[in-house]
Protein backbone atom coordinates (compact mmCIF):
# COMPACT_ATOMS: atom_id res chain seq x y z
CA UNK A 1 0.00 0.00 0.00
CA UNK A 2 0.99 3.55 -0.83
CA UNK A 3 -0.21 6.78 0.34
CA UNK A 4 0.00 9.80 -1.89
CA UNK A 5 -0.64 13.34 -0.24
CA UNK A 6 -1.77 16.12 -3.06
CA UNK A 7 -1.44 19.39 -1.80
CA UNK A 8 -2.00 23.07 -3.58
CA UNK A 9 -4.45 22.85 -6.88
CA UNK A 10 -5.14 19.97 -9.17
CA UNK A 11 -5.47 21.72 -12.70
CA UNK A 12 -4.21 21.34 -16.17
CA UNK A 13 -0.85 22.40 -15.14
CA UNK A 14 -0.45 19.34 -12.54
CA UNK A 15 -2.49 16.62 -13.14
CA UNK A 16 -0.08 14.38 -15.25
CA UNK A 17 1.88 14.57 -12.35
CA UNK A 18 -0.59 12.69 -10.25
CA UNK A 19 -1.14 10.57 -13.27
CA UNK A 20 2.43 9.31 -13.40
CA UNK A 21 2.68 8.88 -9.87
CA UNK A 22 -0.43 6.66 -10.17
CA UNK A 23 1.12 4.58 -13.35
CA UNK A 24 4.48 4.60 -11.35
CA UNK A 25 2.81 2.77 -8.31
CA UNK A 26 0.56 0.69 -10.58
CA UNK A 27 3.90 -0.66 -12.20
CA UNK A 28 5.32 -1.21 -8.85
CA UNK A 29 2.64 -3.47 -8.34
CA UNK A 30 1.42 -1.39 -5.40
CA UNK A 31 -2.18 -2.93 -4.15
CA UNK A 32 -3.89 -0.12 -3.03
CA UNK A 33 -2.90 3.34 -3.40
CA UNK A 34 -4.84 6.12 -0.24
CA UNK A 35 -4.82 9.63 -1.87
CA UNK A 36 -4.84 11.86 0.88
CA UNK A 37 -6.13 15.18 -0.09
CA UNK A 38 -5.93 17.19 2.78
CA UNK A 39 -3.80 20.00 1.48
CA UNK A 40 -5.33 20.36 -2.03
CA UNK A 41 -7.01 23.53 -2.07
CA UNK A 42 -9.05 23.07 -5.66
CA UNK A 43 -9.22 20.20 -8.12
CA UNK A 44 -10.59 21.41 -11.20
CA UNK A 45 -13.47 18.72 -13.35
CA UNK A 46 -11.03 17.24 -15.88
CA UNK A 47 -8.61 16.02 -12.53
CA UNK A 48 -11.72 14.88 -10.98
CA UNK A 49 -12.38 12.62 -14.19
CA UNK A 50 -8.48 11.33 -13.60
CA UNK A 51 -9.29 10.14 -10.31
CA UNK A 52 -12.16 8.40 -11.48
CA UNK A 53 -10.52 6.82 -14.44
CA UNK A 54 -8.11 5.82 -11.90
CA UNK A 55 -10.20 4.38 -9.51
CA UNK A 56 -11.77 2.15 -12.55
CA UNK A 57 -8.52 1.25 -13.90
CA UNK A 58 -7.24 -0.20 -10.71
CA UNK A 59 -10.54 -1.29 -9.74
CA UNK A 60 -10.38 -3.37 -12.99
CA UNK A 61 -7.13 -4.85 -11.99
CA UNK A 62 -8.06 -5.87 -9.01
CA UNK A 63 -6.48 -2.82 -7.04
CA UNK A 64 -7.91 0.20 -4.61
CA UNK A 65 -7.89 3.45 -4.63
CA UNK A 66 -9.17 4.94 -1.75
CA UNK A 67 -9.66 9.06 -1.40
CA UNK A 68 -8.94 10.45 2.44
CA UNK A 69 -9.88 14.00 3.53
CA UNK A 70 -11.54 15.15 0.38
CA UNK A 71 -13.15 18.60 1.20
CA UNK A 72 -17.30 18.51 0.91
CA UNK A 73 -17.36 19.67 -3.07
CA UNK A 74 -14.52 17.37 -4.03
CA UNK A 75 -16.11 14.01 -2.40
CA UNK A 76 -19.52 14.87 -3.56
CA UNK A 77 -17.88 15.01 -6.76
CA UNK A 78 -16.17 11.78 -6.47
CA UNK A 79 -18.72 10.31 -5.36
CA UNK A 80 -21.27 7.55 -7.58
CA UNK A 81 -22.94 4.20 -7.59
CA UNK A 82 -19.77 3.06 -9.68
CA UNK A 83 -17.35 4.93 -7.00
CA UNK A 84 -18.99 3.40 -3.84
CA UNK A 85 -15.36 2.55 -2.94
CA UNK A 86 -13.62 5.29 -3.53
CA UNK A 87 -14.04 7.85 -0.70
CA UNK A 88 -12.94 6.64 2.86
CA UNK A 89 -16.34 7.26 4.08
CA UNK A 90 -15.75 5.01 7.76
CA UNK A 91 -12.37 6.91 8.01
CA UNK A 92 -10.73 3.34 8.41
CA UNK A 93 -7.29 4.87 7.27
CA UNK A 94 -7.50 8.14 8.68
CA UNK A 95 -4.42 7.16 11.42
CA UNK A 96 -2.75 5.49 8.73
CA UNK A 97 0.83 6.79 8.12
CA UNK A 98 2.60 5.41 4.78
CA UNK A 99 5.55 8.28 4.17
CA UNK A 100 6.57 8.37 0.79
CA UNK A 101 10.29 9.10 -0.01
CA UNK A 102 11.71 10.29 -2.88
CA UNK A 103 11.23 12.97 -5.45
CA UNK A 104 8.60 13.52 -7.49
CA UNK A 105 10.23 11.50 -10.33
CA UNK A 106 10.66 8.30 -7.72
CA UNK A 107 7.95 7.19 -5.57
CA UNK A 108 8.79 4.16 -3.28
CA UNK A 109 6.74 3.34 0.00
CA UNK A 110 9.11 2.88 3.41
CA UNK A 111 9.58 -0.07 5.00
CA UNK A 112 8.12 -0.12 9.01
CA UNK A 113 11.15 0.23 10.68
CA UNK A 114 12.69 2.76 7.88
CA UNK A 115 10.56 6.01 8.79
CA UNK A 116 8.37 5.67 11.19
CA UNK A 117 5.44 3.99 9.31
CA UNK A 118 2.67 2.31 10.99
CA UNK A 119 0.58 -0.27 9.49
Amino acid sequence: MARLYLSGVLDAASRSVFQEAVSRLQNDSVHAIVLDMRGLSSCDDDSIAAILAAYRHLEEAGRSLIVLNADHNTGRQLESPRSSRLIDKDRAFRGLELPLKGAADMWEPIPDGDGGGRG
